[in-house]
């Protein structure tokens, strides 16, 4: 059997800036580099965790600026965040059985300024 499972997790990131357009799906900007590091490909179903106000939702993957720290969202995203709100972000993957009790998912903790602690 095949399982769906977390992959990697980015913690304390900030929303920098937000691109409302309510005729498109949601989606995250995120610096490449931060993308890198955690594992992440363009367009990979990202699951969202508003730590600031307890909503929950999934968007995509959109490659930013490397070294920007660029956290944006894009589309019809009003009701769910705001510019400021602390979010984790997960990606998935799809493991087997087998190696499921195995794995371990890649954690990143980021810093007020949206850039990688060192000891992580």
């Amino acid at each position: 059997m095949i399982r769906e499972a977390i992959y990697s997790k980015i913690e304390n990131l900030k929303v920098a800036k937000i691109y409302t357009n309510e005729n498109e799906k949601i989606s995250l900007i995120i610096d490449s580099g931060l993308m890198e590091h955690a594992s992440i490909d363009e367009y990979d179903k990202l699951g969202i965790y508003n730590t600031s106000n307890g909503n929950r939702f999934f968007a995509y993957a959109i490659s930013g600026i490397r070294g920007s720290d660029c956290v944006c969202f894009y589309g019809n995203i009003n009701q769910l965040v705001c510019k400021g709100d602390i979010i984790m972000v997960f990606s998935y993957a799809y493991i087997s059985e087998e190696n499921i009790k195995v794995h371990k998912p890649k954690v990143i903790n980021i810093d007020s300024d949206n850039r990688i602690c060192p000891n992580y």
